[in-house]
């Protein structure tokens, strides 16, 4: 106890944000809107009249409790490779005052909510829920999420005090992380981009060796289907196991499902994909888009086009790109899970004119 009388806490660990909360104070029942980066490039600059018709629709929008522009890792990192200060400084003030210090979680907790769900889906029956309302989080968490540890001898008030200044609007914003990160360092860290580039690359190079022959997009989904089972969907399987059954229960689990579905059945892992984890069935889409046509080269783009297209076409209401390519390459029409229902649009002018259908609405 303090020389005040006043209880003092033993350590502990808190969330610095909660994802629902999050979700219920700033998304809810708002048009959620996903931007790739040479869009808000194009409402930043606002060099062109449909552009800053837009950028006024779509304040406006905001200001109105109508829409919300939430940012995520691939936008926040391509914010942070602006060159000029004055202008990444900029850049971040619109997505403040777009996004409301909202972000995309990461889309590693995405693919863990999604292993989850098959998980259910698969060995329990369970038909998948919407779980927009988990995939939302503060700014400041968009790399991941953010636990602070306290140790002994806090007091509550000095607690609540310090976590009311890290929530506070003023702090969880875009502009806050520019003007206090090491952006060098974070650059630094985008170097895989160019590494993801390289090894697709090889792979072009690897397969134009083997001289003329037809590319098999379905054949690289299918491929990709697998591979994002093993890397993303087995581990979640693993730790909802272990934490409802014994071993051996779930060894007869898997057992009785093979007997009923057989091993590596691709038509099943589709299925599974498509009903229970739509992010990884258009992420498997995009990657394998990228990597099949051996016509085209890889960049380091390609790396941020698959963050940007993996999670907004299911839990936004709107995809927008000026990219060709990269909505050439989303799944569409029986392709497409059912639960990818984002509209995507192409320019800057249709996200103003679809914003305003919305109001009309």
């Amino acid at each position: 106890m303090s020389s005040t009388h006043e209880i003092v806490l033993p350590a502990h660990r808190v969330r610095n944000f909660d994802p629902i909360e999050i979700f219920n104070d700033r998304v809810k029942d708002r048009t959620v809107v996903y931007l790739d980066h040479n869009i808000w490039i194009d409402l930043q600059d606002a060099v062109t009249p449909d552009a800053r018709s837009c950028r006024d629709v779509c304040l406006r929008a905001v200001d109105d409790g109508l829409a919300v522009f939430p940012v995520a890792f691939a936008s926040m990192s391509e914010m942070f490779d602006i060159p000029a200060d004055d202008v990444r400084v900029r850049h971040a003030e619109l997505m403040d005052a777009l996004s409301l210090g909202v972000a995309l979680r990461n889309s590693q907790y995405v693919y863990a909510m999604e292993g989850e769900a098959a998980y259910r889906y698969v060995f329990h029956s369970e038909r998948p829920q919407s779980r927009r309302n988990e995939v939302f989080t503060a700014v400041q968490d968009y790399l991941a999420d953010s636990y602070t540890s306290f140790p002994e001898g806090w007091r509550r008030a000095d607690v609540e005090r310090f976590l009311a200044h890290l929530r506070d609007p003023g702090t969880a914003t875009v502009k806050w992380l520019v003007e206090h990160c090491n952006v060098d360092e974070i650059r630094a860290g985008h170097a895989r981009t160019a590494t993801y580039a390289e090894r697709m690359e090889a792979q072009r190079q690897e397969y134009l060796a083997k001289g003329p022959q037809r590319y098999d997009l379905e054949a690289v989904v299918r491929n990709a289907r697998r591979s994002l089972f093993a890397e993303c969907v087995m581990p979640a399987i693993r730790r909802c196991s272990r934490a409802e059954m014994t071993p051996a229960e779930f060894d007869r689990l898997v057992h009785a499902y093979r007997s009923q579905h057989g091993d590596g059945n691709d038509e099943r892992l589709r299925k599974v994909f498509r009903e229970a984890a739509p992010v990884l069935e258009v992420f498997a889409h995009v990657v394998a888009a990228q990597s099949a046509d051996p016509r085209r080269r890889s960049r380091p783009q390609d790396f941020w086009d698959i963050e940007h297209a993996g999670y907004a076409p299911v839990y936004t209401d709107a995809f927008v790109t000026a990219d060709g390519g990269l909505r050439a390459r989303l799944p569409v029409g029986q392709r497409r899970p059912p639960a990818a229902q984002a509209v995507v649009l192409d320019s800057v002018s249709a996200l103003r004119d679809w914003i305003l259908s919305r109001k009309r609405e």
